[in-house]
């Protein structure tokens, strides 16, 4: 087996210890940089997802679906084969890399004596990849995995009957499975208990494969850690995460509050960011994390309704609310009443006041304003093939949701309609629809 690249520059650093600089896109990177791994090439755009490997290089997905790539090239991994597009996620292994495209292809490239950068013939419908030292693997939309490449350490044995995987993860010569059920699967090297899933794991929701150690992170927020080196020694006060990887020999975890925190050989960061974390990624002693806007907090308006002589006359604001980009719709709802219309002031994202359209009639003093919540964009819960897309809209406007492959071609889906609560929930199969949603308001 070629020898891993060895790296043991120290990584120590404390709040605010991360480059003055801004980085020039939504992208951080730290620690060591004796193969250029930390030098983020000029004119990054906007990025979607991020690889690290152990060997030293970094992957970055653009948002228009094109592969950037730096650091350690010596088996040239960070080489982007000509004309890859529509790519829709990445994976950095040791000293090789892999792309998966829109039509559930997958492309590699780099150190590849072993065949880990040849998927197997016919294979197709692959939604998530992982890769490890001379072994990559793929998830099928099915739910089975396929792994190829190098079989020294039993990285080929997939065990048998493994079925309703929902994640995978890999590095060094070992690989994790999550299954719809919360529970996980690990086979391949197993020389420090990498492989070995501690007993009675259960409800995770993510998973990450180092070079010798491996993690889990509950729906509790917790994460669990076994295998080799102090990486799997999870800091005892960690909670809240949100998003974990698995490095050369330390880990790092991101919280819901925008804290990254690192643990392991020569790790020791509790760095609090001023943005929202999307992802991170460990590599040998350097991480790094991807950042998006922080979403703008909501929260319904409260008013009470003044009537005399049962019409309505004015409407006192009790809060505002926050989160405000239009006009709400409002109801003034009464057993009685009827006709009474009022419209909003919005100001800075809050109501400030309401101005009395119409004082209607036969209101009594039980006379009820219900103001709709702010508009928020779409929750998702994406899965192996469905998609659970649950939308927050405005009562009494009429939308159309839109699906998309590449975040830049929008299709309808479905027919324009008019929002009859404040939350609606549809299942769509997003080899039908796309892999992203939105929800546009139209006339």
């Amino acid at each position: 087996m070629k020898q891993f690249l060895a790296v043991t520059t120290s990584l120590i650093m404390t709040v605010g210890a991360f480059a003055s600089e801004p980085a020039p896109s939504n992208i951080r990177v730290w620690g060591n940089n004796s193969q250029g791994q930390t030098n983020l090439p000029s004119g990054l755009p906007k990025l979607k997802a991020i690889a690290a490997g152990t060997g030293g290089h970094v992957l970055a997905l653009t948002t228009s679906g094109n592969v950037i790539a730096w650091g350690y090239n010596n088996d040239r991994q960070t080489d982007i084969p000509p004309n890859l597009d529509n790519v829709t996620a990445i994976a950095a292994g040791v000293y090789h890399s892999v792309a998966l495209k829109s039509d559930g292809t997958v492309t590699a490239w780099g150190f590849g004596p072993f065949g880990q950068l040849s998927p197997p013939s016919g294979l197709s419908n692959v939604v998530a990849i992982a890769a490890g030292y001379g072994h990559t693997v793929a998830l099928k939309m099915d739910g089975t995995v396929a792994v190829w490449g190098l079989s020294e350490n039993g990285e080929l044995a997939v065990p048998q009957g493994l079925s309703e995987v929902i994640a995978i993860a890999a590095d060094g010569a070992h690989s994790l499975a999550l299954k719809k059920d919360g529970t996980v699967v690990a086979w391949g090297w197993n020389s420090e208990g990498q492989s070995v899933v501690p007993t009675g794991l259960r409800d995770v929701i993510a998973i990450a494969a180092g070079q010798s150690h491996s993690l889990a992170l509950k729906k509790d927020g917790t994460v669990v850690g076994w295998g080799g080196s102090g990486a799997r020694n999870v800091p005892g006060n960690l909670k809240g995460v949100v998003a974990i990887s698995a490095g050369w020999d330390h880990s790092v975890a991101a919280t819901a509050d925008g804290t990254v925190v690192a643990w392991g050989n020569g790790s020791n960061l509790n760095a609090k960011l001023d943005e929202m974390i999307i992802a991170v990624e460990a590599g040998n002693s350097f991480n790094v994390v991807l950042t998006g806007e922080k979403p703008v907090i909501s929260r319904r308006a409260i008013a009470t309704a003044q009537v005399v002589n049962g019409f309505l006359v004015g409407i006192n604001v009790v809060d505002g609310g926050s989160g405000y980009s239009e006009v709400p719709f409002m109801r003034i709802v009464d057993r009685f009443g009827s006709e009474a219309k009022a419209r909003a002031i919005i100001q800075d994202g809050k109501i400030t006041r309401f101005e009395i359209e119409n004082p209607g009639r036969g209101y009594s003093e039980s006379t009820v304003i219900k103001i709709a919540s702010p508009p928020h964009a779409p929750k998702l819960e994406i899965q192996t093939k469905r998609v659970t897309v649950t939308l927050h809209v405005v009562l009494g406007h009429r939308y159309q949701i839109q699906a998309s492959n590449d975040l830049a071609i929008w299709n309808s889906v479905g027919e324009p309609f008019i929002a009859e609560d404040e939350s609606i929930t549809r299942d769509y199969d997003t080899t039908e629809t796309g892999l992203y949603f939105r929800v546009s308001e139209v006339p």
